[in-house]
């Protein structure tokens, strides 16, 4: 009775630490960017991150090439002005301008 008793509670810790496994994945959030790509141009970059990374998102997309609005082909980011979730607006008036004018 002790052996079965104990094969259901290491059964039940498992699913429990399963659980919180994906819990801890799906933690996922939509961010945006104003930034400014090489030769001038500025836009807004859309990217869904983990929910700790906004902090560091702007640093990460320094240099990538990415897709943006302005053309069909991948551009290289320059500058990145300020990164905030989806949701909130941006505290420069520049980047709630451009924002504004951008497509979602």
């Amino acid at each position: 009775m002790t052996k079965l008793s104990f094969l259901i509670f290491c059964t039940m810790v498992s699913f429990f630490s399963n659980a919180e496994q994906a819990n801890k994945k799906a933690k996922k959030v939509d961010a945006k960017c104003h930034v400014q790509l090489y030769g001038g141009a500025e836009t807004i970059y859309f990217r869904t991150i983990k929910s700790g990374q906004l902090e560091k998102l702007a640093k990460k997309v320094v240099n990538r090439k990415v897709l943006t609005p302005i053309s069909s082909d991948k551009k290289k980011i320059y500058k990145v002005h300020e990164c905030v979730l989806l949701k909130d607006s941006f505290k420069a008036s520049a980047s709630k301008r451009i924002d504004a004018k951008t497509a979602r």
